[in-house]
């Protein structure tokens, strides 16, 4: 895994311990909705907001989480939320693996 990938893991990791256990995290580069018009079940986490500030860019997020789906260290599901001005955003939310979670607790 690259540090690219690791720093991602972590980010999702670090989102997901304030999170219910089955909680799903929001995974977008779009704005947050508004509370009532979310991502349905589970807690909305701006998980990108935990790369940006440890400095990493949000170009080719999608692609890096796809990258750790492959390797069976998250779980992601894909939908669309509308915002309160009345617009449809895609919503990916994920959710880090038993294995996700190890991986990230030996460097994060």
């Amino acid at each position: 895994m690259n540090p690219r990938q690791r720093a991602f893991l972590c980010a999702v990791v670090t989102a997901q311990q304030g999170a219910p256990a089955e909680g799903w995290l929001v995974f977008s580069l779009d704005p947050a909705p508004e509370p009532g018009g979310g991502a349905g079940e589970g807690t909305e986490v701006i998980v990108l907001d935990g790369l940006r500030d440890a400095g990493w860019s949000t170009r080719g997020a999608l692609s890096t989480l796809r990258a750790l789906l492959e390797r069976g260290l998250v779980d992601i599901r894909q939908g669309v939320v509308r915002l309160p001005d009345g617009t449809l955003a895609g919503r990916v939310g994920t959710r880090a693996l038993e294995l996700g979670i190890a991986v990230a607790r030996t460097g994060c």
